[in-house]
């Protein structure tokens, strides 16, 4: 009987300790848990940023960050807007300057703005100039930033051109020049004046031309900001005479030989002198061609007339050439021959004479020709002692090229140029 209540408290201590060592365990659980949940929370946290350390350079040491593709392809550009006072847009010219001398014009558009790509390193200015107001010129004007020009209101240089009695030359041709690449061309109108937009620089040199008159230029001139009236140009008139172009066998007048005229010497292809000289022309029933109002100085005449030996030489006009100059065209060489293809047409091949000049140059010659039905064609005006060769033409392509004809005063009897 004194056993059982013994075993019964055996029990009930050994359940106590049970109860209290499972209590310890769900304890030790939920501490676990929490220190989880407190670490993964730590690490999707972003790290704080070190606080800067001070620097004895100031804020300006601070590096900037590296700019985006983008911007560094805008800072390459010049670019931005040219308006009036009011802020009204102008579509101006606008002229990009490097420090060498070289320049690249642009056009501004209807919204006033402009841009030039791709600029090269180094200072650059940027002039921009508009009718009725004055020239502005930036100077190391910024890259990849908008530039806004101003023009102010204000006339440009007015100036007009007379001839020795007083009287207006309307429709001639007034260039400008200045430093950096300034360069303006005008007319004159019925009365002979002109405007053009004032420099940014202070010197420019002037070359006035028109048909009838001599040429005139300037040396540099300065022209001074409060200037606005320039002096009359007055042009002289230029010599006149006349050419007579005869057979030189028979002595003959050649009507409906072609005439040119151009300055003498190396032209760029903007020279104004080409400007002071009429248009090709040819002669009269009587040979004669009127060479009116020349400008003083070298002339390049050419001279050329069917089945005749063209004339290019070099004329000093002054006052010792006034009256009648008398040019004798020799019969020219003649080439005759055939085109023959294989499939392709005969006739309606159009066809040109070639010459070899002095200097190692092919010159066309005399005047074109196109084979009838049959293919034949016949070429006259070659000169008798230079080499020759014959064109064929497609268009605007050389279809066909031929040897070189040695020089020979006796026409070909045949040559045959193969089309394939």
């Amino acid at each position: 009987m004194h056993e059982h209540p013994e075993r019964a408290a055996r029990v009930l201590i050994a359940c106590a300790l049970m109860q209290l060592l499972l209590l310890a365990f769900r304890s030790s659980q939920t501490e676990t848990g929490t220190d989880v949940a407190r670490e993964r929370a730590a690490l999707a946290a972003p790290a704080p940023e070190p606080a800067p350390r001070p620097s004895s350079l100031g804020p300006k040491a601070i590096a900037a960050p590296a700019a985006a593709p983008a911007a560094e392809r805008s800072s390459e550009e010049v670019f931005g807007r040219v308006t009036d006072p009011e802020g009204r847009p102008l579509a101006a010219r606008v002229v990009l300057r490097y420090a060498d001398g070289r320049h690249v014009e642009g056009q501004g558009d209807a919204e006033g703005r402009f841009r030039f790509s791709a600029v090269e390193p180094g200072e650059i200015s940027v002039e921009a100039l508009h009718a009725g107001h004055r020239t502005l010129r930036r100077d190391a004007a910024p890259r990849g930033e908008e530039l806004v020009l101003e023009l102010s209101r204000g006339s440009g240089l007015r100036g007009r051109v007379v001839d020795l009695s007083g009287r207006a030359v309307s429709g001639a041709y007034v260039e400008a020049r200045g430093s950096a690449g300034y360069l303006e061309l005008r007319r004159t109108d019925e009365d002979g004046r002109y405007e053009i937009p004032r420099p940014a620089s202070g010197m420019l040199s002037f070359t006035v031309a028109s048909p009838g008159h001599d040429l005139l230029e300037t040396s540099r001139l300065p022209v001074r900001v409060e200037d606005d009236q320039l002096e009359d140009w007055v042009l002289r008139a230029g010599i006149s005479f006349s050419l007579r172009v005869v057979d030189a066998a028979s002595g003959e007048p050649i009507a409906g030989a072609r005439i040119t005229l151009q300055p003498a010497g190396m032209l760029a292809a903007d020279d104004l002198r080409r400007r002071a000289y009429p248009l090709p022309g040819v002669t009269d029933r009587d040979g004669i061609y009127p060479c009116d109002g020349l400008p003083s100085g070298g002339l390049a005449l050419g001279i050329q007339a069917p089945g005749f030996a063209p004339i290019a030489q070099t004329l000093r006009i002054d006052e010792s050439v006034r009256g009648e100059q008398r040019f004798a065209l020799d019969r020219g060489r003649g080439v005759r021959g055939r085109i023959e293809s294989r499939g392709m047409k005969r006739g309606g091949w159009e066809l040109s004479l070639e010459c070899l000049s002095e200097l190692g140059h092919w010159n066309e010659v005399g005047v074109r020709a196109t084979t009838d039905a049959a293919g034949r064609f016949e070429l006259t005006g070659g000169p008798v002692d230079r080499p020759l060769r014959v064109i064929v033409w497609q268009g605007r392509s050389r279809a066909k090229t031929s040897e070189r004809l040695e020089p020979s005063r006796e026409d070909l009897a045949e040559l045959v140029l193969e089309l394939e």
